[in-house]
This record gives C-alpha cells, structure tokens and sequence, in this order.
C-alpha cells in the first residue's frame, strides 16, 4: 500500500482496490480516533490488577502464574498491589516469586522490591 498527499486529499494506492482518495478532514478524525483508542488501552493496561489470589488459598501470584489459571473464576481476588494482598493475609507464591514488598518497577514489568 502506497500512501500520497495531494491537493484533493490523500491517496492511497493498494493492489487489490486501486486508488482510494480521502478528504484531508477525514483523515484527520481517523486519527484522532486511532490515538485515542492507543492511550485508552495504554491506560487501561496500567489499572490492570497485577496480582491474583484464591479465596480459597493464602498465596497470592503473578496474574500469568500457572496457578493462577486453575483457580475458579468465581473464586480469584485481585490485588493491585502487594501490600494489599499481605494486608488480607496472602502470602506469595513460591512458583512465581511475586515480590514481598511493593516497590519501583523496572522496564521489564517487574518490581524491584526483594524477590
């Protein structure tokens, strides 16, 4: 797919429809649309809990811990943070090593805290 701006718009060229021409306002709202659509899932990403426990169980885990995908979903809790998973009593999982205590995250997606 090949893209041009001209004075009538913006033209796109493909193999399989040809040439499709788009007026330079429509561009821009397709745009528009497309950041916003970026930054909310972005968001949304970083409100994700990132630790799951059972209510059936004192361990509290990686959300993508083995463990974590055979508990009922009915049962799974979900912490945000460590802090709140020790405050309800969880400990971490001895598979996963989720961090003891909250702390800077690093690139990776992990916590620096102690592992």
């Amino acid at each position: 797919m090949v893209c041009m701006v001209s004075d009538r718009g913006v033209i796109w060229k493909s193999r399989a429809r040809g040439y499709v021409i788009m007026k330079k306002k429509w561009v821009a709202v397709v745009a528009i649309v497309l950041i916003a659509a970026v930054a909310s899932l972005t968001f949304a990403k970083d409100d994700a809990p990132e630790y799951r426990g059972s209510k059936k169980s004192d361990k509290y885990h990686y959300a993508n811990c083995r463990y974590v995908k055979k508990i009922k979903k009915e049962n799974i809790i979900e912490f945000c943070t460590v802090r709140e998973a020790r405050d309800a009593g969880y400990e971490r999982c001895k598979v996963c090593k989720p961090p003891v205590k909250d702390g800077p995250k690093k690139k990776n997606g992990t916590s620096g805290a102690e592992r």
